[in-house]
């Protein structure tokens, strides 16, 4: 994947960006085709409403070495892993961007 693109926010800024349902939505699944990725609807009881939701498969990677932004109709993905092995560093970047489909409103 190339990194070539650009953002005016940062990886090490977290951003939760709510991301509602849209009334005209069609096949979201179909619209993110990967399979370590899945994409569903899911209902929020706090707020009361549908919310779209991404789930990638990281292994390998702790929770806090993956930061995402959304930008636009775009969700980036970046983690880093440094380890300390017997041979020397290993270091391991996952980094990822999906297209969102146009009926989610990221606000």
């Amino acid at each position: 994947m190339s990194s070539s693109y650009s953002c005016s926010l940062p990886f090490t800024d977290r951003i939760a960006t709510p991301i509602r349902h849209s009334p005209d939505y069609s096949n979201y699944q179909d619209r993110i085709p990967s399979k370590d990725t899945t994409a569903q609807w899911i209902y929020d009881p706090t707020s009361g409403r549908e919310k779209f939701r991404i789930k990638i498969h990281i292994e390998g990677f702790d929770q806090n070495e993956v930061y995402t932004r959304v930008d636009g109709c775009k969700l980036f993905v970046y983690g880093e892993r440094i380890e300390n092995k017997s041979q020397g560093l290993s270091k391991r970047i996952i980094e990822k961007s999906y297209d969102l489909p146009p009926d989610v409103d990221t606000l």
